[in-house]
């Protein structure tokens, strides 16, 4: 996990696994165009959902101790 605001971590995050979608342009039917923005859509919105979840649960865990 990147140590840094949820914006940061998803951009790079999206960055880093949008590669991906040349494989998927490969094993399926779609155009590199659209491989690319579903790969980096999903993995923008995932990773900033699991940051902002995990903050919660931190902040959370925090208030309990």
């Amino acid at each position: 996990m990147i140590k840094s605001g949820k914006f940061v971590a998803s951009f790079f995050n999206c960055v880093c696994y949008t590669f991906s979608a040349v494989v998927i342009k490969f094993i399926a039917e779609f155009d590199m165009l659209t491989a690319i923005l579903v790969q980096a859509g999903t993995n923008f919105v995932g990773c900033y959902v699991a940051m902002w979840a995990a903050e919660k649960f931190l902040k959370q865990k925090k208030n309990e101790t």
